[in-house]
């Protein structure tokens, strides 16, 4: 069991095999608590990097996945079948795991086409514009905070096998290469300085079109939240404001569907601590089924109490 290997056991048996699913079958643990285990010993300020031995370049997780370009825009096609979309996660190594269990179990019961992330997966606290210190508070560094999301991220991504896998770029996300690129500018595309090293089978892009009638943005748009998808002339599906909630315009022959995904994170999470005990975001996360290519109507998957509910049932 995972309580019952000694860090040292453990950073020997990394430094020896250098890939989490092989430390998790020599050790006889869960790779979940491998993650889980780097994560708590970046902790204490020992990392724990993957390395390949092969002669290969550097990379950053078990994702081995091609990096790919950003684009402005990436198009997904469903006709018949699932999409589930969670934003905002902040990934963050106090949080709890609830929205990422509940995930994880939506993904393997609705086997879904695609999942998408609607971003700010990272959340970059020392390098925001608030007080990184929250009165000498000292908030996980940014490469525990990498290590925290790149195992989650991947672990999302093994759940959901051969599901298209997305991401759009959120602003806590893009807090990473800005501040390279202001305070760093020489340092620019060496490995490590984008978000897609640490994730690159979450390809980067502004938008996710589904479709041709669904639009993924990070951003909610001006205005008023139940005229999103009219102002957009499409379904409108958009993170960023952490609320969870849908709004249906009836048409004639058809709703119009503005979906906010709320938050993924975990509001009692210190990556919050610049809200200063504010009203807490809504955790949760959407699913969305199409049937020949048309959207039905949204779902959500909702925390309450520390329990994730969906359709009417605990998950």
């Amino acid at each position: 069991m995972a309580q019952l290997v000694s860090d040292k056991e453990f950073i020997d048996t990394w430094t020896r095999l250098k890939s989490p699913s092989k430390v998790a079958k020599a050790l006889g643990i869960t790779i979940r608590r491998v993650y889980a285990r780097r994560i708590t010993l970046a902790e204490k300020g020992i990392l724990l990097p993957t390395v390949p031995t092969n002669g290969q370049a550097p990379r950053f997780s078990d994702d081995t996945a091609a990096k790919m370009h950003f684009e402005r825009r990436r198009d997904v096609e469903v006709k018949n079948g699932h999409v589930i979309i969670f934003s905002d996660p902040h990934f963050y190594p106090d949080s709890n795991l609830i929205a990422q269990d509940a995930l994880l179990a939506l993904i393997r019961e609705l086997k879904p086409k695609a999942v998408l992330c609607g971003g700010d997966a990272l959340d970059g606290t020392q390098i925001s514009r608030y007080d990184p210190t929250r009165g000498w508070h000292q908030p996980p560094s940014i490469a525990e905070q990498l290590a925290c999301m790149t195992a989650r991220m991947t672990e999302i991504r093994k759940a959901a096998k051969g599901a298209v896998t997305m991401m759009t770029l959120g602003n806590h996300d893009a807090r990473l290469s800005r501040y390279l690129a202001v305070n760093a500018p020489h340092v620019e595309n060496l490995p490590g300085t984008c978000l897609e090293d640490y994730i690159p089978s979450w390809p980067l892009s502004w938008t996710v079109r589904i479709n041709n009638n669904t639009v993924l943005r990070h951003r909610n748009q001006a205005g008023m939240l139940h005229l999103q998808a009219q102002k957009a002339g499409c379904h409108y599906v958009h993170g960023h404001l952490h609320r969870l909630n849908i709004h249906a315009q009836a048409q004639y022959d058809k709703f119009l569907y503005s979906v906010d995904c709320g938050s993924f994170a975990d509001p009692s999470s210190d990556a919050f601590d610049y809200s200063e005990d504010g009203p807490p975001h809504v955790q949760g996360f959407a699913v969305l089924t199409y049937k020949d290519g048309e959207l039905l109507w949204p779902e959500l998957c909702y925390i309450q109490n520390g329990k994730a509910f969906f359709r009417g049932a605990t998950i």
